[in-house]
């Protein structure tokens, strides 16, 4: 078993990935949802 720092230090680098990942889907919902407003 790893230290608790250790864990928290690879938990806070996963959920920064997370939200990376998640602001792209994000904006990609965003644009998909402007194109749809104008009629495309």
């Amino acid at each position: 078993e790893k230290p608790i720092e250790i864990q928290a230090k690879e938990t806070a680098i996963k959920i920064d990935n997370y939200e990376e990942k998640l602001n792209k889907i994000l904006d990609a919902l965003e644009k998909l949802n402007l194109n749809q407003d104008k009629g495309e």
